[in-house]
Protein backbone atom coordinates (compact mmCIF):
# COMPACT_ATOMS: atom_id res chain seq x y z
CA UNK A 1 0.00 0.00 0.00
CA UNK A 2 1.84 2.96 -1.14
CA UNK A 3 2.12 5.79 1.44
CA UNK A 4 0.54 8.62 -1.12
CA UNK A 5 -2.66 6.62 -0.74
CA UNK A 6 -2.21 6.47 3.62
CA UNK A 7 -2.11 10.13 3.57
CA UNK A 8 -4.99 10.74 1.70
CA UNK A 9 -6.96 8.51 4.24
CA UNK A 10 -5.71 10.43 7.26
CA UNK A 11 -5.85 13.64 6.36
CA UNK A 12 -9.59 13.81 6.19
CA UNK A 13 -9.14 13.30 10.08
CA UNK A 14 -9.52 17.18 10.84
CA UNK A 15 -12.27 19.09 11.26
CA UNK A 16 -13.16 22.67 11.33
CA UNK A 17 -15.44 24.06 14.51
CA UNK A 18 -19.21 23.63 13.98
CA UNK A 19 -20.84 26.56 12.07
CA UNK A 20 -24.23 28.79 13.51
CA UNK A 21 -27.27 27.75 13.17
CA UNK A 22 -27.86 25.35 10.27
CA UNK A 23 -30.68 23.64 8.51
CA UNK A 24 -31.21 19.71 7.66
CA UNK A 25 -33.37 18.23 4.74
CA UNK A 26 -34.82 14.78 5.80
CA UNK A 27 -34.37 11.78 3.43
CA UNK A 28 -34.36 8.04 3.69
CA UNK A 29 -31.48 7.54 0.77
CA UNK A 30 -28.62 9.38 -0.76
CA UNK A 31 -26.86 8.72 -3.79
CA UNK A 32 -23.32 9.70 -5.09
CA UNK A 33 -20.75 8.75 -7.46
CA UNK A 34 -17.32 8.10 -7.63
CA UNK A 35 -15.13 6.59 -10.70
CA UNK A 36 -17.89 6.87 -12.99
CA UNK A 37 -19.87 4.35 -10.52
CA UNK A 38 -23.23 5.11 -8.79
CA UNK A 39 -23.63 3.98 -4.74
CA UNK A 40 -26.63 4.48 -2.58
CA UNK A 41 -27.04 4.74 1.05
CA UNK A 42 -29.63 3.91 3.11
CA UNK A 43 -29.21 7.41 5.70
CA UNK A 44 -28.91 6.23 9.27
CA UNK A 45 -31.85 7.07 11.90
CA UNK A 46 -31.25 10.56 13.05
CA UNK A 47 -29.65 11.83 10.59
CA UNK A 48 -30.23 14.13 7.57
CA UNK A 49 -28.33 15.84 4.42
CA UNK A 50 -27.11 19.13 4.75
CA UNK A 51 -30.18 22.48 4.01
CA UNK A 52 -29.98 23.98 1.28
CA UNK A 53 -28.55 27.23 2.87
CA UNK A 54 -25.62 24.76 4.03
CA UNK A 55 -24.54 23.03 1.22
CA UNK A 56 -22.09 26.31 -0.38
CA UNK A 57 -20.73 26.15 3.08
CA UNK A 58 -20.39 22.85 3.20
CA UNK A 59 -18.52 22.30 -0.24
CA UNK A 60 -16.06 25.41 0.60
CA UNK A 61 -15.12 22.58 3.60
CA UNK A 62 -14.94 20.21 1.62
CA UNK A 63 -12.76 21.77 -1.06
CA UNK A 64 -10.27 22.39 1.98
CA UNK A 65 -9.08 18.67 1.68
CA UNK A 66 -6.52 18.85 -0.44
CA UNK A 67 -6.38 14.96 -0.63
CA UNK A 68 -10.01 13.84 -0.81
CA UNK A 69 -13.14 14.34 -2.60
CA UNK A 70 -16.22 14.45 0.04
CA UNK A 71 -18.79 12.23 -1.65
CA UNK A 72 -21.21 13.00 0.94
CA UNK A 73 -21.61 14.48 3.89
CA UNK A 74 -24.64 13.72 6.50
CA UNK A 75 -25.66 15.97 9.65
CA UNK A 76 -27.63 15.45 12.90
CA UNK A 77 -31.23 16.03 12.37
CA UNK A 78 -31.60 17.88 15.97
CA UNK A 79 -28.08 19.23 15.98
CA UNK A 80 -26.63 19.56 12.98
CA UNK A 81 -24.11 22.43 14.04
CA UNK A 82 -22.21 19.50 16.24
CA UNK A 83 -22.88 15.84 15.26
CA UNK A 84 -22.30 14.70 11.61
CA UNK A 85 -20.70 12.16 8.97
CA UNK A 86 -18.46 12.89 6.33
CA UNK A 87 -17.92 9.73 3.64
CA UNK A 88 -14.37 10.55 1.82
CA UNK A 89 -12.71 9.02 -0.81
CA UNK A 90 -9.11 9.91 -2.25
CA UNK A 91 -8.56 11.47 -4.97
CA UNK A 92 -5.28 10.03 -6.59
CA UNK A 93 -6.30 6.84 -6.18
CA UNK A 94 -7.43 4.28 -8.85
CA UNK A 95 -9.60 1.56 -8.82
CA UNK A 96 -8.49 -1.25 -6.67
CA UNK A 97 -8.87 -4.73 -7.59
CA UNK A 98 -7.93 -6.75 -4.60
CA UNK A 99 -10.06 -8.68 -1.89
CA UNK A 100 -11.83 -6.09 0.69
CA UNK A 101 -9.65 -8.19 3.62
CA UNK A 102 -6.34 -7.70 1.90
CA UNK A 103 -7.06 -4.29 1.84
CA UNK A 104 -7.97 -3.37 5.08
CA UNK A 105 -5.09 -5.60 6.30
CA UNK A 106 -2.74 -3.75 4.26
CA UNK A 107 -4.41 -0.32 5.92
CA UNK A 108 -4.34 -1.56 8.81
CA UNK A 109 -0.27 -2.70 9.23
CA UNK A 110 0.47 1.07 7.97
CA UNK A 111 -2.08 2.89 10.27
CA UNK A 112 -0.20 0.86 13.18
CA UNK A 113 3.14 2.60 12.16
CA UNK A 114 4.62 5.83 12.38
CA UNK A 115 3.51 6.96 8.79
CA UNK A 116 0.17 8.01 10.23
CA UNK A 117 1.69 11.10 11.76
CA UNK A 118 2.13 12.37 8.14
CA UNK A 119 -1.63 11.94 7.24
CA UNK A 120 -2.81 14.15 10.56
CA UNK A 121 -0.27 17.01 10.01
CA UNK A 122 -1.75 17.22 6.10
CA UNK A 123 -5.08 17.27 7.24
CA UNK A 124 -4.22 19.86 9.82
CA UNK A 125 -2.67 22.01 7.17
CA UNK A 126 -5.82 21.95 5.15
CA UNK A 127 -7.71 23.36 8.03
CA UNK A 128 -5.01 25.98 8.59
CA UNK A 129 -4.97 26.97 4.63
CA UNK A 130 -9.11 26.49 4.52
CA UNK A 131 -9.92 28.55 7.35
CA UNK A 132 -6.79 31.04 6.36
CA UNK A 133 -4.96 30.73 9.08
CA UNK A 134 -7.94 30.88 11.83
CA UNK A 135 -8.26 27.23 12.79
CA UNK A 136 -5.73 24.89 13.68
CA UNK A 137 -6.39 21.20 14.54
CA UNK A 138 -4.46 19.03 17.42
CA UNK A 139 -4.48 15.27 16.43
CA UNK A 140 -2.26 14.06 18.53
CA UNK A 141 -5.28 11.86 20.21
CA UNK A 142 -6.80 10.70 17.48
CA UNK A 143 -5.01 7.17 16.15
CA UNK A 144 -5.24 3.61 15.29
CA UNK A 145 -7.92 1.61 16.78
CA UNK A 146 -7.67 -2.07 15.71
CA UNK A 147 -9.56 -3.39 12.64
CA UNK A 148 -11.88 -6.15 11.69
CA UNK A 149 -13.67 -7.80 8.56
CA UNK A 150 -15.41 -4.62 7.81
CA UNK A 151 -12.62 -1.99 8.49
CA UNK A 152 -9.43 -0.38 9.78
CA UNK A 153 -10.36 2.11 12.13
CA UNK A 154 -9.01 5.46 13.82
CA UNK A 155 -11.12 7.27 16.69
CA UNK A 156 -9.86 9.36 19.87
CA UNK A 157 -10.52 13.18 19.65
CA UNK A 158 -9.42 16.29 17.74
CA UNK A 159 -9.25 20.01 19.59
CA UNK A 160 -9.70 22.87 17.37
CA UNK A 161 -8.82 26.11 18.38
CA UNK A 162 -10.18 29.05 16.71
CA UNK A 163 -8.19 32.23 18.23
CA UNK A 164 -9.04 32.12 21.82
CA UNK A 165 -11.83 29.84 21.12
CA UNK A 166 -11.37 26.41 21.94
CA UNK A 167 -13.41 22.65 21.26
CA UNK A 168 -12.79 19.33 21.20
CA UNK A 169 -14.54 16.72 18.72
CA UNK A 170 -14.83 12.68 19.37
CA UNK A 171 -14.37 10.83 16.60
CA UNK A 172 -14.64 7.37 15.07
CA UNK A 173 -13.59 6.86 11.87
CA UNK A 174 -13.83 3.62 9.13
CA UNK A 175 -11.93 2.90 6.20
CA UNK A 176 -12.82 0.22 3.88
CA UNK A 177 -13.53 -1.13 0.22
CA UNK A 178 -16.41 -0.98 -1.49
CA UNK A 179 -16.19 -3.01 -4.72
CA UNK A 180 -12.62 -1.13 -6.53
CA UNK A 181 -13.55 1.97 -4.64
CA UNK A 182 -11.62 2.80 -0.73
CA UNK A 183 -13.87 5.04 1.51
CA UNK A 184 -13.33 6.76 4.48
CA UNK A 185 -16.53 7.30 7.04
CA UNK A 186 -15.84 9.26 9.68
CA UNK A 187 -18.12 10.18 12.58
CA UNK A 188 -17.36 13.40 14.57
CA UNK A 189 -19.48 14.66 18.10
CA UNK A 190 -18.69 17.99 19.50
CA UNK A 191 -21.09 18.12 21.68
CA UNK A 192 -20.17 17.83 25.49
CA UNK A 193 -22.59 15.21 26.46
CA UNK A 194 -22.53 13.76 22.65
CA UNK A 195 -21.45 9.58 22.13
CA UNK A 196 -18.56 8.15 23.05
CA UNK A 197 -15.91 7.05 20.41
CA UNK A 198 -16.97 3.80 20.48
CA UNK A 199 -20.03 4.52 19.47
CA UNK A 200 -18.78 6.80 16.84
CA UNK A 201 -16.77 3.67 15.61
CA UNK A 202 -19.50 1.66 15.85
CA UNK A 203 -21.46 4.39 13.72
CA UNK A 204 -19.19 5.27 10.77
CA UNK A 205 -18.50 0.93 10.28
CA UNK A 206 -22.60 0.85 10.09
CA UNK A 207 -22.73 3.44 7.54
CA UNK A 208 -19.54 2.08 5.50
CA UNK A 209 -21.71 -1.08 5.24
CA UNK A 210 -24.94 0.34 4.10
CA UNK A 211 -22.88 2.03 1.14
CA UNK A 212 -24.20 -0.25 -1.75
CA UNK A 213 -22.69 0.02 -5.76
CA UNK A 214 -25.35 0.60 -8.16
Amino acid sequence: MRLGMLTAILAIAAAPLPAAAQSVEEAESAEFAWQGKAYSLAIPEGFCLPGKEYQAMSKQMAAGDSQNETVLHLRNCEEPSGHYILIKTPRAVPAMNLPKSTFIRLIAEQLNGDAVEEGKQVGARDVETMSDGKLKVDGRNYGYAGYDEDCAYMSGTLDVAAGQQMATTFAGSCITLVGTASFAVHTHDYRPDGESVDALRARSRGVANAISPQ
